[in-house]
């Protein structure tokens, strides 16, 4: 199955680079910094060398709903 590749991922309000690898690319977000988006992505189970652009509709989806609301991915305050 082939899958487009993003070089421009919307993520939680802001126009990411995704041929960045994914916990690189997470640290442009306000507020992320390398040890919260290594640990959100363990939590979601995805793989830390991937590129942002290579993920799917759903992994993106679940990267927001982390970012909304970190308690619910078991990342303390």
């Amino acid at each position: 199955m082939s899958r487009e590749f993003n070089y421009i991922v919307r993520l939680h309000g802001s126009n990411l680079d995704g041929t960045k690898l994914l916990p690189y690319a997470l640290c442009d977000l306000q507020g992320v910094g390398i040890r919260v988006a290594r640990t959100m992505i363990k939590r979601l189970g995805l793989d830390p060398n991937l590129r942002l652009g290579t993920l799917s509709d759903a992994d993106i989806r679940k990267l927001e709903g982390i970012l909304d609301d970190p308690a619910s991915g078991g990342i303390p305050g």
